[in-house]
């Protein structure tokens, strides 16, 4: 009896361990906010800097799409992480301690999907997320998620789509992470060579993520955050012949638990070239 209170303190700080784990990992446990399209060819490269939880880091990411006709198509999606500069300040901003962070270099995620559109303006989508270094901290969990999409050009210069997404996470030692649900609407305006896109999403955790290596009473996790991404992004065409080449810059503001303590932000050079 006399080690029950003590007992009980031990409970309480793997509880604690097991929130702080959830927000580390649910920073980054969520695909790309990506354009919505019909199935076509195109591969895109882009070199991405980013503010999240005071951590400044940049990327590479490289995706990819091959249509066998205009109704299917197979994608793939590649990034690696090149480093982190952490500045860490006190309630005055004074500067405590910064420094690069270059262990966290490397591939951490691939993602493959097909889309298939078997009408003009309705279709949808298959993605599997795959973890590739799971010790630099970012994807943990394989995911697997599946979009209805809408999409509707209303004028040749003005297009709109809308999509629901339903994301599912394997379970990993022992640790399930809690099934999503979003929704993502977007606008695509045309001007001469310029275009401009706007995308919106809405994502909420529908199911308690559980750690399946505690006590029955003490699994559930109550981590039913939601968040919102905006992003828009502009291009400018430079080549429209057999092919096309796009480049352009993007802005991306994310806020929500479900996506770190605070509002991250992220910039990036883009470069797209379709045929």
């Amino acid at each position: 009896v006399s080690h029950s209170p003590l007992r009980r303190l031990l409970k309480i700080f793997r509880v604690i361990s097991v929130c702080f784990f959830i927000f580390q990992t649910a920073l980054f446990a969520f695909t790309p906010l990506r354009l919505k399209s019909l199935p076509s060819n195109s591969i895109e490269l882009a070199t991405l800097l980013e503010l999240h939880d005071d951590v400044y880091s940049n990327d590479i990411n490289a995706f990819a799409e091959f249509s066998l006709n205009s109704q299917l198509s197979f994608l793939g999606e590649l990034s690696y992480r090149t480093f982190s500069f952490e500045q860490e300040m006190d309630a005055s901003f004074n500067i405590l301690h910064k420094g690069t962070n270059l262990s966290v270099s490397g591939f951490y995620t691939f993602l493959l999907g097909v889309k298939f559109f078997p009408v003009e303006f309705l279709g949808a989508s298959l993605d599997w997320a795959i973890p590739i270094e799971k010790e630099l901290g970012f994807q943990k969990f394989h995911s697997v998620s599946g979009e209805f999409l809408f999409l509707y050009p209303f004028t040749n210069w003005f297009e709109f789509s809308l999509a629901q997404e339903f994301c599912f996470y394997i379970p990993t030692d022992n640790f399930s992470l809690g099934s999503e649900i979003a929704i993502q609407w977007q606008g695509i305006f045309k001007i001469s060579k310029w275009r401009i896109e706007h995308i919106s999403e809405f994502r909420q955790r529908v199911r308690d993520s559980k750690n399946k290596s505690l006590a029955i009473p003490y699994q559930k996790q109550n981590d039913r955050f939601s968040a919102l991404r905006f992003k828009t992004a502009v291009y400018r065409n430079l080549i429209e012949k057999s092919f096309d080449l796009d480049i352009g810059i993007s802005y991306e503001v994310a806020k929500g638990f479900l996506y770190g303590k605070e509002t991250g932000h992220k910039f990036s050079i883009e470069s797209r070239f379709s045929w």
